[in-house]
């Protein structure tokens, strides 16, 4: 087992030169890939719930606002606006 033409105790390695088989890649990055999608898929599912819950729990917070933002007018204190875009005089 002794080789009298080695010089050092470190351990052999071996380097396979071979074409990798795609079975064994897929079998080596899989693990990798399952874990990527699952924390994506996570980070989806919780995005999505957080937009759709968050609002809910903030607008409950809050109470109705005692002056609202917008002016109610009666019927004759307003008027029709005009659609028609108005034209310049001619020069």
């Amino acid at each position: 087992m002794d080789n009298p033409k080695r010089t050092t105790d470190a351990p052999r390695v071996f380097v396979y030169h071979g074409k990798v088989p795609p079975l064994l890649a897929l079998l080596l990055v899989a693990p990798l890939l399952l874990v990527f999608l699952s924390l994506a898929a996570a980070l989806v599912t919780g995005g999505a719930l957080a937009a759709f819950f968050l609002p809910l729990f903030f607008r409950g917070r809050r109470g109705k606002p005692r002056v609202p933002d917008c002016i109610e007018l009666e019927r004759d204190q307003y008027s029709r606006v005009d659609t028609q875009p108005r034209q310049l005089p001619p020069a």
